[in-house]
């Protein structure tokens, strides 16, 4: 799956934002991120054996490759590019085996023929290597080598002699359209600088060729056929991009039918869970997205990795199906973006911790934890409430209602230690013009418990104090007769849950 880097939120989309950290996720990275560089190049490579000749040999051989290689991104910023090679193949990606290109033959004299077909590696080719030292050199090889002797018998080529009779001229093919095997691999070895920083728009992408190469292809090849200087011309040139990407995360936690432990969640990669499965994905900077049983999310990429004084996060999520978690790192800061399909406007959070749930009818149920939520609608003032509180909204038409209803389902993804206060037991006695009501209430620990009245939208009373776990009394103020809305937050660390309630002054 091809990486992407950083993105603009356009105006259609409907974008979950989470700014601001103080949240500790349900588990941390404790290694280093991999990081993804792509090295993809095209060139073309010429040789004619025998050239100003009565039998002459030529070979175009059309070169392109894609070598994918891991690396390890440090909190700092630094990335650390391991020496593959035979020592540790592991580190070339999976499926990422360069594909070499294409040969044309041409012979002609005694022999003739007209042959083209694909250019094998030799056997027991060693795999590209990529490396970095402490100076930001970076140096990266593609194709190790060529098989110049059609050891592996993959290199087919038919013709005929001067009598009309069939003659195999595979080896013939192999060996010219080869012929740049002994210079392999520092003519396709690329070595570029990069700055400390090269990724902190989530993607460094550079442009190389082979004046990058470590070494020149020489202009004759008569050497290795023992020709007269001049009859056996060869040049290569070739071009291509080294491409170093963030993966949206790496799956930490895994159970029932989900990706393993370990699996690299690259961008535009959608993950899955089963009936009885959910899945946790760490993200570069320690934040942990939680899936739910039959849930599915795609990923969109990550900006990430500053200097702490300018750190910018910034989180591409698509809940396609489900619900999900997410709790923000305070290591480093940063704003994390959760990304919903809608037209005219989004809906966020400002904070560290939420969940959310695609419903039946297409609705996006988001719930806040902590921080702040915002809905905002194209044409219309940005609408913000609070932790504890949450907003159903309709990505298809902008249209949003305010509410406290938390799916039981969202709730159980929250580990324990992210959890606020349950708050229940909310009632108010006294409800009378001109007498002070009591507001009774239960907590499952101490917390901060914040009391809100409204009527309308005029807020008329609001007032916070601490209490104790269990059972738990407030005497507010005297109220005139009408209606109201009264909402109880109750906060410990940050974390809110909120009971609300419509009652009558009489």
């Amino acid at each position: 799956m091809k990486a992407v880097g950083s993105w603009a939120v356009s105006p259609l989309l409907a974008v979950i934002v989470l700014a601001g950290v103080s949240a500790t996720p349900a588990s941390a990275a404790t290694a280093p991120l991999k990081v993804v560089m792509e090295f993809d190049g095209t060139g073309t490579f010429s040789a004619t054996n025998g050239a100003q000749t009565d039998s002459p040999e030529h070979s175009d051989v059309a070169l392109k490759w894609t070598t994918t290689y891991a690396g390890d991104l440090q909190p700092d910023g630094s990335i650390t590019f391991t020496a593959t090679g035979p020592g540790a193949p592991t580190e070339v990606l999976p499926g990422s085996a360069p594909t070499d290109g294409t040969y044309h033959f041409t012979s002609s004299g005694l022999n003739t023929a007209d042959c083209s077909g694909s250019l094998p590696a030799a056997p027991g080719a060693s795999d590209p290597v990529a490396t970095l030292d402490s100076n930001g050199t970076l140096t990266v090889q593609s194709i190790t080598s060529a098989d110049q002797n059609n050891e592996t018998g993959l290199v087919n080529c038919q013709g005929t002699d001067m009598f009309g009779n069939a003659v195999d001229l595979s080896a013939d093919a192999a060996n010219l359209s080869g012929t740049f095997a002994p210079s392999l691999p520092d003519i396709l070895t690329a070595r570029i600088s990069v700055p400390p920083d090269a990724i902190k728009n989530g993607t460094f992408t550079k442009a190389v060729s082979s004046s990058d190469a470590l070494a020149q292809l020489p202009g004759s090849c008569a050497d290795q056929f023992g020709e007269p200087e001049g009859q056996c011309p060869m040049s290569l040139t070739w071009s291509g991009t080294i491409k170093i990407t963030v993966p949206c995360g790496v799956v930490d936690f895994s159970e029932g039918d989900a990706p393993a432990v370990g699996t690299l969640i690259n961008p535009g990669d959608i993950v899955s869970t089963g009936a009885k499965s959910r899945v946790e994905i760490t993200l570069p900077d320690g934040a942990v997205y939680r899936l739910g049983p039959n849930s599915k999310l795609q990923c969109n990429g990550q900006t990430t990795f500053t200097p702490p004084s300018e750190h910018h996060i910034s989180d591409s999520f698509k809940l396609l199906l489900g619900n999900m978690w997410a709790g923000i790192s305070d290591a480093l800061g940063g704003d994390h973006q959760f990304e919903q399909p809608g037209p005219v406007g989004g809906t966020g959070v400002r904070g560290s911790a939420f969940t959310a749930s695609l419903q039946h009818n297409g609705d996006i149920l988001l719930h806040v934890i902590q921080g702040t939520g915002f809905i905002t609608v194209k044409g219309k003032p940005e609408h913000d409430f609070p932790a504890g509180e949450g907003i159903r909204f309709d990505p298809g038409s902008g249209a949003y209602t305010a509410t406290n209803v938390w799916p039981a389902a969202d709730q159980a993804l929250v580990p324990p230690a992210q959890r606020p206060p349950k708050l229940t037991k909310v009632r108010l006695v006294g409800t009378r013009a001109g007498k002070r009501p009591t507001l009774h209430f239960t907590l499952s620990e101490k917390a901060s418990v914040t009391v809100q009245i409204q009527r309308g939208s005029h807020r008329v009373l609001k007032r916070t104090t601490s209490a104790r776990r269990g059972a738990g009394s407030l005497r507010l103020s005297a109220l005139h007769r009408g209606r109201y809305t009264l909402t109880v937050f109750a906060t410990v660390n940050k974390r809110s849950v909120a009971v609300q309630k419509s009652f009558r002054v009489t």
